[in-house]
């Protein structure tokens, strides 16, 4: 069989075990934070689609503060599983500091993404006990491991807009409740002076 009729057998098989074992929507069903504030980051350093999600981060023009983590690890090819695997193992470590895991990479075609339908590292993604989000490229096809992610987005950037539009559901009813709250507080003060 040729390489995509590889990827297939493997995505399949991958599947299936995850859905015998009971894992396949663990990570799914993890409750997501209010604010998802502290980011643990799986990428390469040089990685192109690790600074755009940093940069989409740091520039949203609300200036809500995200505090990041990377923890560098090999993306693409057959390093790529023990590496990701070893990086989750290590927030594992230190878990309380941290609301979500991402995992993060710059396009890219299909080359080196039968990672991401290994096994190993799917169950460490589907069993880890953090939401685990993941933003792994442009590819058109699904990996089990982005089925398996708490959440999925085809970019980096997508993924980065995605956090920012979680804080902004918390923080506008917040500022609307406070401009509601001043505004009846000062009525009640008038109305003291007044008598």
């Amino acid at each position: 069989i040729g390489v995509t009729g590889f990827r297939r057998v493997l995505f399949r098989s991958t599947l299936k075990r995850l859905q015998k074992e009971g894992v396949l929507n663990s990570n799914q069903q993890l409750d997501f934070p209010l604010l998802p504030k502290r980011i643990a980051v799986i990428s390469a350093d040089s990685s192109k689609g690790l600074s755009d999600f940093q940069k989409v981060l740091l520039q949203n023009p609300w200036n809500y503060q995200f505090f990041t983590m990377l923890f560098p690890a090999y993306l693409q090819g057959d390093m790529a599983i023990p590496s990701i695997i070893a990086q989750l193992e290590r927030i594992k470590k230190v878990i309380h500091h941290f609301d979500i895991v991402v995992i993060v990479r710059g396009g890219g075609g299909e080359v080196g993404m039968s990672c991401y339908n290994h096994f190993d590292l799917c169950k460490s993604i589907a069993t880890f006990p953090l939401p685990v989000l993941t933003g792994i490229g442009h590819s058109t096809n699904l990996t089990v491991a982005e089925m398996v992610a708490f959440r999925n987005a085809i970019t980096p950037t997508e993924l980065a807009d995605f956090l920012i539009q979680a804080f902004h559901d918390v923080a506008v009813p917040v500022s609307e409740s406070g401009a509601i709250l001043m505004k009846g507080s000062a009525g009640i003060l008038e109305k003291a002076h007044l008598k």
